[in-house]
């Protein structure tokens, strides 16, 4: 039985503009942005309590 889930990542077409979007939309505290894996994390709640990582993934047709 799962009881809690500590991280989650989104994998977004643009994490700049995504990172805009989720932290408006869910009033997050930013926690690290790596600009080398275009990815953005986040705590949700009180630190340490849980993160939401947005990374940049797009695919080559």
């Amino acid at each position: 039985m799962i009881k809690g889930i500590f991280e989650t990542q989104i994998n977004v077409s643009n994490y700049q503009q995504s990172a805009g979007f989720y932290e408006k939309l869910l009033n997050i505290i930013p926690l690290y942005e790596d600009e080398n894996r275009k990815s953005t994390f986040y705590w949700v709640g009180k630190p340490g309590e849980s993160m939401l990582g947005i990374r940049e993934n797009y695919q080559v047709l």
